[in-house]
This record gives structure tokens, sequence and C-alpha cells, in this order.
């Protein structure tokens, strides 16, 4: 295993425990998201630090902001890594107010779309979300049941320089490829999605099914529906599939192993994200140089937070409906 991997397999697990006992009300996956955040960028978890961003952000928000739900910690935890905490918060507001008028729905997804926007300094919002609204017309045209948990990946291709009408076709004719494969729909379109955003070449689907027989080779089911996307991001990778799929094994194992993230604590399927997102950390330079995407290129982080704000959406909108029900 890599030294800079270990060390943040060490920091992740340090930093899930304290975080785990400052935020003991907040949402499980979304603390655990803020430890790995700090770790990722090789530092220990600033749990005070975040409190302050949350209180920031309720003070500055309606009751019903989507800012408020369990996007408030991601939100927060993005500020507290900032040095321009204030700005980027203002950032990410007005990203989300640009978006809501483009017509696309208030959301906690919409929110996890606007830090990706916002997050990109150099990008032109007003072009950006012209972009991003034709990407959605488009695909919603071609696969038709495009929805707000396609807001993330739809602002990232919009980040990129992909041509609108080509990337809508390729989406498509990738996600018909995938479908049959992954049963799961919506998982199957945001697969296609990265692939697109990894560019034009045809080698990262070769090396997806390679990917994937590796990792069911030593148990690791990372072709269930939350984790489809990362196995997207992993199959960008121009490494043997076999190399690849033992560090996520020996990432996951060692995870495992930690006091606070056993069985009892973690999923398997939450836990196989983030033992993946840190292996991948140990790729990053060689990644970089995969993606021509201006949307992914700046870090793996960025994707794997996406993908995690949006599976905690999900999971706050089934807790309204059994809680109503």
């Amino acid at each position: 295993m890599k030294q800079e991997v270990q060390e943040k397999l060490f920091l992740f697990a340090e930093n899930s425990r304290a975080a785990m006992k400052a935020f003991l009300w907040q949402d499980t996956l979304a603390t655990q998201l803020s430890a790995l955040m700090f770790a990722q960028e090789g530092k220990p978890v600033d749990c005070e630090g975040i409190k302050e961003c949350m209180n920031s952000i309720k003070k500055n928000t309606g009751v019903f902001s989507s800012f408020r739900s369990d996007m408030s910690m991601f939100v927060a935890t993005l500020m507290c890594l900032s040095d321009r905490r204030d700005k980027l918060f203002e950032g990410i507001l007005n990203a989300y107010e640009a978006l809501k008028g483009a017509k696309f729905s208030a959301s906690d997804h919409l929110v996890a779309a606007a830090c990706q926007l916002a997050l990109n300094e150099d990008a032109d919002s007003a072009v950006t979300v012209s972009r991003a609204r034709s990407f959605f017309d488009a695909m919603k045209k071609s696969i038709g049941y495009t929805g707000t948990d396609d807001y993330v990946f739809i602002v990232m291709l919009a980040l990129s320089k992909i041509d609108v009408l080509s990337g809508a076709e390729r989406i498509e004719r990738l996600y018909e490829l995938l479908k049959p494969e992954f049963r799961d729909k919506n998982s199957a379109q945001a697969l296609a999605q990265i692939l697109v955003l990894g560019g034009e070449s045809d080698e990262a689907e070769k090396r997806l099914f390679a990917l994937r027989y590796s990792l069911k080779s030593r148990k690791i089911p990372m072709d269930r529906s939350d984790a489809l996307p990362m196995l997207g991001v992993l199959a960008l990778l121009p490494e043997d599939a076999g190399e690849i799929a033992q560090d996520v094994y020996d990432a996951q194992s060692f995870l495992r192993g930690q006091k606070g993230l056993g069985a009892f604590s973690i999923t398997a399927q939450d836990l196989l994200l983030f033992s993946s997102s840190i292996a991948l950390s140990g790729y990053a330079q060689k990644l970089d140089n995969v993606v021509a995407s201006a949307a992914i290129s700046a870090s793996i982080a960025s994707i794997f937070i996406a993908q995690q704000a949006a599976m905690i959406a999900s999971m706050s909108a089934c807790f309204i409906i059994c809680t109503s029900s």
C-alpha cells in the first residue's frame, strides 16, 4: 500500500471517530463524509470550524431551505476547508439561485451541483448554467427520465468543453450499452456520464468490465447502484485492473479493522466508497492526465464528494417518506 494512502486511511479513521463524537445527532454518512474531506486534504477534522460554518449557513438561509438539511454539514465542511469561507458560501448561494433561475428544481441535489459550480472560480457562471440546461434538456429528450439526481453530473458536464449534442448522444449510447449490465437505470446513467467526462476514448469502457471482474473476484461488489459512479472513475485510470482492485481491497480491509468503522458502525457499501476514494488518491496525478474535462481534472475528491452528497440527499428524502407514512 502506498505510504500516502496509508496515512490518509489512518487520518480518515481518526477524523471519523472525532466527528462522530462531536456531531452525535448528525446523519452518520454526512459526518463520515466530512471526516473524509479533511483526510483527503491531509488535515485533522476541524469540528469547531464546521459548527461555526453550520451556524453561518443557518443565519443566512430560510427555515425550509435545502441548505438546512444534511447538506448543511457538507457545505459547512467545504467552507471550513476554504481560506475564503464567506466568499465561497456567497458563491454557492449565487450559483444555486442561478440554477433555479434556469428552471432546475430546488433540492438537496441542486445544492451539491451549486457547490461544484462555485468551486470552479474560473468558470463563466452564466455560460455554465446555460450549458447545464442544454445538457439536461438534451438528455431528457434522449433518455427520458433525467431528473434531480442527475444535477451534479450535469453541472460537471457543463463545466467541461464537451459539446452538448455530441456529449448527450454519447451518454445515450453508453447508457443503452450499460443498462442491461447494471439494471439500475439511474446509476447506469450516472456511470455513462462519468465515462463521457473522461474523454472521447473508448478505453475506459473496456477497462470498466475488466475492473468489475477483478473487484468481483475479490468479493467487492462495486457494480451496485450507488457505487457505480466510483467504478466509472476507477475505470478512467490507465492502470492494470488487478492492481487497482487490490488497492481498493487493501484499503477496505484496513478501514474495517479500525475502531468505529466496524460492521455495526458503517455499511459495507459506504465503507467501500470511502476506501475507494482514498485508494484513488494514490493515482491522483495519473487520473488528472487522463481526464480532459475541466469538471473533474481538479481532483478525484470532487467527483466522490458530489456523488456522496447526492446519496445523502436521497437518504434524506427516503427518511422523510418513511416517517410521514
